[in-house]
């Protein structure tokens, strides 16, 4: 899954820069003497606070279970999941989102707790940056972390240079994206919880 799971954080880093952590205690949790890394957080914009818990997927449903329970039991106020559909048994995007509201629902007993589930469009294989871009772009404005003039998204080609400083870890990453040739539609999946018109 490293490919899959790096194209995810990419896409992440490429759009919240040093509000994106995927490194330190702060994305984890402890559960009966086990720790769950999750695989990011994404901080308030004065980076002084974990605004959301993140977790990438893309394997069979029993992961993405598991990765629903993570996120569950994440003290950050917001949740998003991201799936990407790497693998044939997750069948439909419809499919997966039906299954993990399901899950969801169970997890938290119907309460009312800010969460996004975003399938992507691209993989770590056959990456489509500009449209997932958009994908997640679109949830994190749905779940207040950003709006459209907050939004920085770099462009391919483009290098990021990210020092995030949490819990004594300070990465310095340098993203260089390749050229990604982009599609002439963007085909969006409804917001978790919102009534199709």
């Amino acid at each position: 899954m490293g490919k899959h799971d790096e194209y995810g954080k990419r896409l992440f880093s490429s759009i919240l820069g040093r509000r994106w952590v995927e490194y330190g205690e702060i994305r984890s949790v402890q559960m009966g003497g086990v720790r769950a890394d999750l695989d990011g957080v994404i901080l308030s914009e004065d980076l002084a606070r974990v605004e959301c818990a993140v977790e990438i997927e893309a394997k069979i449903y029993k992961q993405i279970r598991g990765a629903l329970v993570d996120l569950a039991s994440h003290s950050a106020p917001r949740k998003l999941l991201v799936v990407i559909p790497a693998q044939y048994q997750l069948g439909t995007a419809e499919k997966t989102r039906a299954n993990c509201m399901f899950v969801w629902q169970k997890l938290t007993n119907g309460n009312s707790v800010p969460f996004e589930l975003v399938i992507l469009r691209g993989t770590g294989e056959y990456q489509m940056e500009d449209d997932d871009r958009l994908l997640l772009t679109d949830a994190l404005a749905k779940l207040g972390l950003t709006g459209s003039e907050r939004i920085s998204v770099i462009s391919p080609g483009d290098s990021l240079i990210s020092g995030n400083e949490v819990d004594g870890v300070s990465p310095e990453m340098i993203v260089e994206e390749p050229s990604m040739p982009s599609r002439a539609e963007v085909v969006t999946e409804p917001s978790i919880g919102s009534n199709p018109e």
